[in-house]
């Protein structure tokens, strides 16, 4: 799908034509270090304001560098998903709050959290 990951500046020359040979516009985003968490949001019935439709799931990687489309869709081996996420409080929870939307259609995002390790 055109997603690369690079740790360096000798990797994006690599990265870019690989995104390109998929498209004509490419993301380039930079990192995050930290949790991987990720809900699901539906918008409501008849286009009321949109609900959440699962528990928090946290992406552990397991032998991956990180989550790509192979590993979210194809079942690659090196991820796995524990349900719920272990969060260190009701207060990191809330921060998962439903806001408004303007999207139609399902979507999803991954959101860093930090460590619950003490």
């Amino acid at each position: 799908m055109g997603v690369s990951r690079v740790t360096d500046a000798s990797g994006i020359p690599e990265a870019l034509t690989v995104a390109f040979a998929e498209d004509s516009v490419v993301l380039i985003e930079s990192g995050v270090a930290g949790r991987e968490v990720e809900i699901a949001v539906l918008q409501g019935r008849d286009g009321s304001a949109p609900r959440t439709s699962s528990v928090l799931g946290e992406i552990v990687f397991t032998g991956r560098d990180f989550y790509d489309f192979e590993a979210k869709y194809l079942g690659a081996a090196g991820v796995e998903l524990a349900l719920p996420a272990k969060l260190n409080s009701r207060r990191s929870l809330l921060r998962f709050a439903t806001p408004p939307c303007k999207h139609s259609r399902p979507r999803s995002a991954p959101v860093s959290l930090e460590s619950t390790s003490s």
